[in-house]
C-alpha cells in the first residue's frame, strides 16, 4: 500500500498522526505474515514530505518484509520441539519469563509443573524408539487437551515436560487431578505401562529470581516424590 501525501487522501486526512506530529504524508506498507501464513503486521516506510516509491524502491520492501518472515519463522522454529510441536526449553523461557514478569508486577499467583514420564527408557527398550516418540507425542497433546490456551507448556527435553499456570495452587492441582483423570480413561494400550511423576511450586519472588530457579525447587520435588513410588512400589 502506497500513500504518495496522506494530507491528501480522503481516507488519512483527518488522521491524528497527519494532523499532527509526526505529521504523517508519506507512507508505503508491506504485510508481514506469521509462520502460520496470518497477517501480523506491516513493515512500512513514512516520510514528513510527500513523496513516490519507484518500482526498485517496492522490490526493495517486499524483500525487506520477506526477510522479516523469514526471521519470525526462524525464531517460531528454534522455540518449538521438532517432535512434539509444544515449545521447546528456549521457547519456555522466552514466554514464561516474561509471564514471570507480569505476575511479580501485578502480585498474581503462579504454578510450575514439572513432570517426567516414570519407566520410560523401559519402554523405548522394549517397545524401540519410535514407539517411545509416539508416547511423547501422546503425553504431550494430552498436556495440551488438560490445560488452557494459557498456560506454557513446554517439552524441556528427554521425558521431562513443564507446565507454568499464572493461577493459584488449587488450580493447578485441580488441573493435574483432570490430567490424572485423562490419563486414567486413554485408550492407549502402550501408554498402560507408563506413569508419570510430576513436582509443584508456586511462585515466591523473593526466591524465584528467574525461571531457572523455579525449574530447581519444581525438579527436586518431582524426584522426591519419584522416589517415594520407587520405595513404596506405588
Amino acid at each position: 500500500m502506497i500513500v504518495g501525501d496522506a494530507s491528501r487522501d480522503p481516507r488519512f486526512s483527518d488522521n491524528p498522526l497527519v494532523l499532527d506530529a509526526p505529521f504523517i504524508r508519506f507512507y508505503a506498507g508491506c504485510p508481514i505474515r506469521g509462520p502460520n501464513g496470518h497477517r501480523i503486521g506491516t513493515l512500512c516506510l513514512i516520510d514528513q514530505e510527500p513523496r513516490g516509491l519507484s518500482l526498485e524502491d517496492q522490490d526493495t520492501l517486499r524483500d525487506f518484509a520477506a526477510m522479516v518472515e523469514d526471521e519470525l519463522l526462524g525464531v517460531s522454529q528454534s522455540s518449538v520441539d521438532d517432535l512434539t510441536q509444544i515449545a521447546n526449553r528456549r521457547g519456555f523461557n522466552m514466554v514464561s519469563t516474561h509471564m514471570l514478569q507480569l505476575c511479580r508486577r501485578t502480585k498474581t499467583d503462579a504454578e510450575l509443573l514439572f513432570f517426567d514420564l516414570d519407566g520410560f527408557k523401559a519402554l523405548n527398550d522394549t517397545y524401540g524408539h519410535g514407539v517411545g516418540d509416539a508416547m511423547l507425542q501422546h503425553f504431550a497433546k494430552i498436556l495440551v487437551k488438560c490445560f488452557r490456551d494459557a498456560d506454557v507448556i513446554a517439552r524441556l527435553g528427554g521425558d521431562e515436560f513443564v507446565v507454568l499456570m499464572a493461577a493459584s495452587k488449587e488450580s493447578a492441582r485441580l488441573a493435574i487431578a483432570r490430567l490424572e483423570e485423562m490419563m486414567a480413561n486413554d485408550d492407549c494400550e502402550i501408554r498402560k505401562s507408563l506413569a508419570w511423576s510430576v513436582g509443584t511450586v508456586g511462585f515466591v519472588p523473593e526466591r524465584h529470581d528467574s525461571i531457572e530457579a523455579m525449574l530447581e525447587d519444581a525438579d527436586s520435588r518431582m524426584y522426591k516424590q519419584k522416589s517415594r513410588r520407587r520405595q513404596t512400589g506405588a
